[in-house]
Parts: C-alpha cells; sequence; structure tokens
C-alpha cells in the first residue's frame, strides 16, 4: 500500500483512494477456522486500516476515502459471519475518520447481479430475492454512485428491496418469511426441529 500511494504521489497529489475489494468464504460460525476468517477480513479491515494511517501521513491533499461495504454489515446472512464482521469493522473506521473531520464514505451495497461476486449465481437464480433484496445491476449502482458519493452521511446504503417480503408478510406465511432472511432457498433442505444454532444464528 505505502508503495503504491508513495508511486502515485510521484505523478500528482493523490485525492481519492477507494477500498472496493471483497472476498467471500461463507462457513457456519462454529465450524469457521481461524484461517477463513482472516481471510475474509483481511482484504476489508486489514487495508481500510492501513490505507487510513498511510493516506493520514502521506496525502494531504486527499478529498475522497471510500470503502465498498455491504448490507451484510447491518443485517447479517447465515454463514457470513466473517463478511458481515469485515465490513463492519470497516465502517468503524469510517466513522472514526470522520470524527477526525478526514473524507469518509462507506457504501453498503445489496446483491450486485451482473458483474462481481454474485454474477455467476444470478445467471442461474434471475430474479430470486436475496436476504429481501432483489440484484442491483451495475448500470444502477454506477446511476447511484455520485448521489451517495456527495451525500453528507458517512455510511450510505443502495439496493433493491424485494416487494414480495411484504406480500408474503401479509398473507401471514411468517415461516417462510424467516426462512428467506435467513438466505434458506429450500424448506426440504433443513429440519424443521433444527436449532437456531444449527441454523446459523
Amino acid at each position: 500500500s505505502k508503495e503504491l500511494i508513495e508511486t502515485a504521489s510521484k505523478l500528482g497529489p493523490v485525492g481519492g483512494i477507494f477500498n472496493l475489494a471483497a472476498v467471500l468464504h461463507d462457513s457456519m460460525f462454529e465450524i469457521m477456522s481461524l484461517e477463513v476468517f482472516e481471510k475474509v477480513l483481511a482484504p476489508k479491515q486489514l487495508a481500510t486500516k492501513y490505507l487510513d494511517e498511510l493516506s493520514t501521513e502521506l496525502c494531504p491533499q486527499l478529498k475522497q476515502f471510500v470503502v465498498f461495504s455491504s448490507l451484510t454489515s447491518g443485517i447479517g446472512k447465515g454463514g457470513q459471519t466473517n463478511y458481515g464482521m469485515a465490513n463492519s469493522v470497516m465502517e468503524r473506521i469510517i466513522e472514526e475518520r470522520q470524527s477526525h473531520g478526514l473524507p469518509a464514505k462507506a457504501i453498503q451495497w445489496g446483491a450486485i447481479g451482473d458483474v462481481g461476486l454474485l454474477a455467476d449465481f444470478q445467471l442461474s437464480h434471475m430474479g430470486k430475492d436475496i436476504g429481501g433484496t432483489l440484484p442491483q445491476a451495475i448500470s444502477s449502482c454506477l446511476e447511484k454512485l455520485d448521489p451517495l458519493l456527495t451525500d453528507d452521511a458517512s455510511i450510505v446504503s443502495s439496493m433493491v428491496v424485494a416487494d414480495k417480503q411484504a406480500s408474503d408478510m401479509r398473507k401471514g406465511n411468517i415461516i417462510d418469511l424467516i426462512l428467506k432472511i435467513m438466505g434458506i432457498r429450500d424448506r426440504k433442505s433443513i429440519s424443521m426441529d433444527s436449532t437456531l444454532t444449527q441454523l446459523g444464528i
């Protein structure tokens, strides 16, 4: 990171730093290895920490310090304790930066359907909601980016909410609603006698 910033500084003042890194490795927490936990944490938590420290020292003209987070940070998702924490720690660094008057912005994205981590999954699950949201097209993300970057809040979000969830709630189908929130797509894939721990809560 330091070499990259120093090299960039030779070309001109560094005006913006964006951390868009992400690693997914889903695993239930009770069987998750330390190696898997750290593998997911590092590109978000460690990289943001180092970029924060280095930019404060080496980038006096910095105007933008932006990290891409996830709705998982706030609402969680089964098997993604590591990913949720990685995003949450990043957001705490952003809040700390803002409290010191430094450029700071975290953007929580919902599922992005046509590029990135979920692209292959979406090809076979088009139109299905993920944790109460629908996949957002990259064109929509780009359209929303400028308003998100210029918003006064340090943590902002963009998602496409699935209307089906509200409809299920009105019908009183609470079990299907809970399974949907937990990311369980097939009721037959779990035992209805499972404990909450076994389900990842």
